[in-house]
């Protein structure tokens, strides 16, 4: 009964935190901590979205600017690093593509 009354009397001015510590809690299991380990676009976003809203909910608002800055600019090395890592895959897809075409005059020889 106590504890009800401690509760309702003076919890409500922190309750944002207990939510935004539950939805970090399953954003954990979602989406990876750091952005060297996401290797889509899409989850670059999420893992943003995730982080600013960690600042927003945790960071006072004369200091959100500083880690924004911080989250924007490991984004755009990670948008960079994905945007890489596509045209690396593209230009193996295309080699493995080339290398196929090349084989197949060679397996046709060997057959007939």
């Amino acid at each position: 009964a106590w504890r009800d009354a401690f509760v309702k009397a003076y919890a409500p001015p922190y309750m944002h935190y207990v939510v935004a510590g539950e939805r970090a809690a399953k954003w954990d299991r979602e989406i990876p901590a750091n952005a060297r380990d996401i290797h889509t676009r899409d989850g670059l976003r999420a893992w943003r979205d995730k982080h600013r809203e960690a600042v927003h909910d945790f960071v006072p608002s004369e200091y959100r600017a500083f880690a924004y800055g911080s989250i924007n600019q490991e984004y755009e090395d990670g948008w960079e690093r994905v945007a890489r890592e596509e045209a690396m895959a593209k230009e193996d897809k295309k080699g493995a593509a080339q290398l196929e075409l090349a084989a197949e005059p060679w397996e046709s020889d060997a057959s007939g």
